[in-house]
């Protein structure tokens, strides 16, 4: 038996992968077990991850694949970087680890900005000025405190720590880099951090249906969001390279992908089945090559899952 590592990529798109951009996922789809037709269970994080963990539209902790891998034996870990997980999705994990906001060390000036959203009435005042108050306190907020979570370097550091143990195991780690916002590495170098995030404001203002984008700026979010696949790649391929392959099978996946005004909006809008936000990579990494050109939806993910950690059909 084999502990198996679930690679949940928020916010991913198929297309992201490609042999220029993210040739260590593109090297898996060549050597590994690659669903090229695999859809998420919606476009939303919310009514994705029920579907992923339980197979199900509604999340139920009891028949959830963290309470399934006990039955086998097997302890369970979750390392994730979104506050809605945290939330919605903390039950029957033997151990789970947060790493958003200030739970690992990092403050990220999360209260500071939710504080902001309260005092904001949601009804009373127009969009313009919602808006307006938003950028004027940008001005004057630490950029270092933007991001609310940890970056993919640390948690995958995290998770290389649980893997030394060499008992099977069942580990989800879910990882930030591609949702919004925006904010990688390489820009970082060369851009001001300012004129990132209000790069990212705006297309925040236009999945909310506040504002559109123009083609200019649609194409800047876009090339930052590239940029995070390339980021999270390079620190995928480093991850793969120490894990023991005799060990080890890693799942990779997304709970849904991102819309850049493709059929008139931004961001991962409930409910909308189209294909940049519902197709998404499934890629197991298990020593075996193929590639499954048929269609499959996420409702298998928990049958697939356990398959591998006792390796047969069930």
């Amino acid at each position: 038996m084999k502990s198996v590592i679930v690679l949940c990529l928020d916010a991913f798109r198929y297309d992201l992968i490609n042999e220029h951009l993210t040739p260590n996922l593109y090297k898996e789809t060549q050597e590994s077990v690659n669903y090229t037709n695999c859809q998420s269970g919606n476009s939303t994080t919310l009514l994705s991850m029920p579907v992923l963990l339980c197979g199900e539209k509604k999340y139920l902790p009891g028949l959830s694949l963290p309470a399934k891998v006990k039955r086998y034996g097997l302890k369970s870990y979750m390392l994730s970087a979104n506050s809605l997980i945290d939330r919605e999705f903390n039950q029957k994990w033997t151990d789970y680890f947060s790493f958003t906001k200030g739970k690992v060390g990092v403050d990220k000036d999360f209260n500071k900005r939710k504080n902001l959203r309260r005092a904001i009435p949601p009804l009373s005042l127009p969009n313009s000025i919602k808006r307006l108050m938003k950028r004027m306190y940008r001005q004057f907020s630490d950029p270092e405190s933007y991001l609310v979570y940890d970056r993919c370097e640390t948690i995958l550091k995290a998770a290389k720590i649980i893997l030394e143990d060499p008992n099977p195991k069942f580990v989800w780690i879910h990882l930030m880099e591609t949702h919004q916002p925006y904010y990688p590495p390489k820009a970082l170098e060369k851009e001001d951090p300012k004129e990132l995030i209000y790069l990212n404001d705006l297309q925040i203002d236009a999945a909310r249906g506040w504002i559109k984008l123009d083609e200019k700026t649609n194409k800047k979010l876009w090339e930052l969001y590239k940029d995070e696949a390339c980021y999270l790649d390079k620190n995928l391929g480093d991850f793969f390279r120490v894990i023991d392959w005799n060990q080890n099978t890693v799942i990779v996946t997304s709970d849904h992908g991102e819309e850049f005004g493709e059929c008139g909006q931004w961001g991962h809008r409930a409910d909308k089945f189209i294909p940049e936000l519902v197709h998404v990579p499934l890629i197991i990494i298990n020593g075996k090559k193929k590639t499954v050109e048929d269609p499959i939806n996420h409702y298998k993910f928990p049958e697939i899952a356990i398959k591998e950690i006792i390796e047969k059909e069930i």
